[in-house]
């Protein structure tokens, strides 16, 4: 079993292509939603917080292609607030649907296809078309949750269509991590933390991933959200 942090430091190509999509991701944030965001999160009780990372790693494929590819700082700390207050709104509207019925999760509340979570995923595309060398894939569609104390994932591979899932993290108060596991062709087990800011790309449909349960006090929650791409 590997676990795996984030690398400290980016290359030019890589720091063209987060400017290119902080730009983007700007243009898809509502501007009442920007007007009421501070860079603190002070709006809404949030706060981000964020660990030092320490390395980085992924797995490639014999062909060169990334397979497990761990995105260090993908939003900032602006974008993330931005997103976590979408996120807050639509649970303080009842309008997330409670998970605990189903066998794969547990006490969390998630949505698909938030509009401003589609405009997220369709900048996302041309970024990670660029890291993974990818060019024949297509958005499918965004999902937006949040975990609270007994929240888990069971052991699964997504449905057909969801063929790349990249995960990001926008907000956690539980001070400890909390590691997606992804288990690849060979049966090697790898363990990502995913920090505020950061996200993990995988084959959502080839390899098995979890979470273990989320054992928190019952104030603190993660917000996560999800960007699923096909293959054409």
């Amino acid at each position: 079993m590997e676990f795996h942090r984030n690398k400290t430091h980016l290359s030019g190509v890589e720091v063209e292509g987060i400017s290119t999509f902080s730009r983007w991701l700007s243009a898809a944030i509502p501007p009442e939603t920007k007007s009421k965001t501070s860079r603190t999160g002070s709006a809404m009780n949030i706060s981000v917080h964020y660990r030092i990372i320490q390395s980085h790693d992924f797995k490639i494929n014999d062909q060169g292609v990334a397979m497990i590819l761990f995105l260090p700082k993908l939003f900032d700390e602006l974008r993330c607030v931005q997103l976590n207050q979408i996120a807050l709104s639509y649970s303080a509207k009842q309008a997330l649907n409670f998970e605990g019925n189903d066998p794969h999760y547990g006490n969390s509340f998630g949505l698909a296809r938030i509009p401003e979570y589609e405009k997220v995923l369709l900048a996302l595309t041309p970024l990670i078309k660029q890291k993974t060398g990818w060019d024949n894939i297509i958005p499918e569609n965004s999902y937006t949750r949040i975990y609270f104390n007994g929240s888990d994932l069971k052991k699964h591979k997504d449905r057909p269509g969801l063929d790349i899932t990249l995960s990001v993290c926008t907000f956690s108060d539980i001070n400890k991590p909390w590691p997606l596991c992804v288990e690849d062709e060979n049966g090697k087990v790898h363990v990502i933390e995913i920090c505020p800011g950061d996200g993990a790309l995988i084959l959502g449909t080839k390899y098995t991933h979890w979470r273990d349960q989320l054992v928190i006090d019952e104030s603190q929650k993660v917000i996560q959200s999800f960007y699923h791409w096909k293959f054409a």
